[in-house]
């Protein structure tokens, strides 16, 4: 789960550190970034007015490779499968482990 303040645009920097192609993808937003073994990459979102929106990786969805953006407050709680993520001064940073 990432939270912000409603209608926040958030850089988030993106790293593939497993073996295997993953996406990030938010469907909504327009959003479906492809990373390679090893690539970094960086996606801007914007935290959504009210609730959620969810993001995922189109490769690993069934597995549970997915979250949410969600308004401070509001969210569901959880967290994406494999992610290390830490919000400081509207960049996330996060990576993909473990497939």
């Amino acid at each position: 789960m990432i939270q912000g303040k409603a209608g926040q645009k958030v850089t988030l920097e993106l790293k593939n550190e497993g073996k295997v192609e993953h996406s990030f993808t938010i469907d909504s937003q327009g959003i479906d970034k492809t990373l390679s073994p090893s690539e970094d990459a960086k996606v801007t979102v914007t935290i959504p007015a009210s609730g959620s929106v969810s993001f995922y990786c189109k490769f690993h969805k069934s597995s549970g490779m997915a979250g949410a953006l969600a308004v401070e407050g509001q969210g569901a709680g959880g967290s994406m499968p494999g992610s290390g993520g830490a919000t400081t001064n509207n960049t996330t940073t996060g990576s993909y482990k473990g497939y």
